[in-house]
């Protein structure tokens, strides 16, 4: 890996002129090129990034407060000519430790993109994830795209022993060899073979990279928000999301609420990213006395699926409304809360069998509690 970093003056593309990132909310960065960055930019591709490995950025959002909404992320791919997309994924972690030789640790993962986020070559690429509730609670966020797949290779060369002429960029107008100007914990980089490791202690064969086939900081951003309290009942972390609400309220990501016998629930499940869209939706309840939840072995799965407590509302052929494939536009239902059920709660969430699910079995949303007064 890192066969060699080329720099060069950048011009970005058109479409990136027209795009603003983070209307609302705190951008968080460590590059020093503009929060919206158009034209010319100097910058350096970090050639030898292979399929497999990863960039990260490390942001101290602990001054923000106790927890933080990650809503939107975004990455710098850059090309020295023409190029293809390559594509990876978008991986949000809470917490980092890097030991004394810089090998990194990261903390719980809490956002995965599902399916492939394609990189445009000279552009600044974004992905909005607002609607999938991701906290921050340890007060160290780090934001990777990883690089799953990169044609852009150097010819004769094939591969990542030549390099490739499109891969992530930092801001490092200096060029290769330079002293390295990285500060440490800031820049973290994943290696096959080797694991998290922060840039400035990561060494290929002896020799350290920083300072000659990489500085600078990578051009990764993050937009963020003061936030919610994390889940009750979290989920897989996954491009799936359940809103609800009470009555004609606006269904939202509070995962706990209170109803009375005669109201309505509502429910809102989407795809965000549409990873999801057209795989069979699986919508359950776990009735439980209030103030007892169940107990569930299962990761991601807040519902335990006894049968003498947990009814599917939604998929194979089951409920009142039949199956289901999750549409473009998303999916919702309604149900009316009988009487008799006082200091009873109801557990809702969303299930979508899935083999590209990190577990090889499903992807699922936060659970939300209806607590019937």
């Amino acid at each position: 890996m890192f066969a060699r970093a080329t720099v060069l003056c950048l011009l970005l593309s058109a479409a990136l002129g027209a795009q603003t990132f983070c209307t609302q909310g705190t951008i968080l960065k460590h590059d020093t090129l503009p929060a919206n960055p158009s034209g010319a930019q100097n910058v350096s591709i970090i050639q030898g990034l292979c399929e497999g490995e990863a960039a990260a950025s490390v942001f101290d959002v602990s001054s923000l407060g106790p927890t933080v909404t990650v809503n939107e992320c975004g990455i710098l791919f850059a090309a020295s000519g023409g190029a293809t997309a390559a594509s990876g994924r978008l991986q949000i972690y809470d917490g980092v430790t890097i030991a004394p030789n810089g090998a990194a640790t990261l903390g719980p993962k809490v956002y995965e993109t599902t399916g492939a986020l394609q990189y445009s070559p000279n552009a600044f690429n974004t992905a909005d994830i607002s609607a999938s509730n991701v906290v921050i609670t340890s007060g160290k966020l780090v934001v990777a795209f990883t690089m799953d797949i990169n044609l852009n290779y150097n010819i004769p060369f094939l591969g990542c022993a030549g390099g490739y002429y499109a891969d992530f960029a930092t801001d490092n107008t200096a060029g290769p060899g330079s002293p390295c100007t990285t500060q440490p914990g800031t820049n973290l980089l994943l290696a096959q073979g080797a694991g998290w490791w922060d840039v400035t202690q990561f060494s290929v064969g002896g020799t350290p990279i920083c300072g000659i086939a990489y500085n600078g900081n990578w051009v990764i951003r993050a937009c963020v928000t003061n936030s919610l309290p994390p889940a009750t009942y979290p989920g897989t972390a996954a491009d799936l999301v359940l809103a609800s609400s009470v009555g004609l309220t606006t269904p939202d990501l509070t995962d706990v609420k209170s109803t009375t016998a005669g109201d309505y629930m509502n429910f809102g499940i989407t795809s965000p990213g549409g990873g999801l869209v057209g795989l069979e939706l699986l919508f359950v309840v776990e009735l439980f006395p209030t103030g007892a939840p169940p107990a569930s072995p299962f990761p991601g799965i807040a519902v335990t699926g006894n049968p003498a407590s947990t009814f599917l509302l939604v998929g194979d052929g089951a409920g009142p409304f039949g199956p289901a494939l999750i549409p473009p536009q998303g999916f919702n239902a309604a149900y009316f809360v009988p009487a008799g059920l006082a200091g009873t709660s109801g557990l809702f969430q969303a299930i979508v069998p899935w083999v590209g699910a990190q577990n090889g079995i499903f992807e699922s949303t936060d659970g939300h509690e209806f607590q019937v007064m």
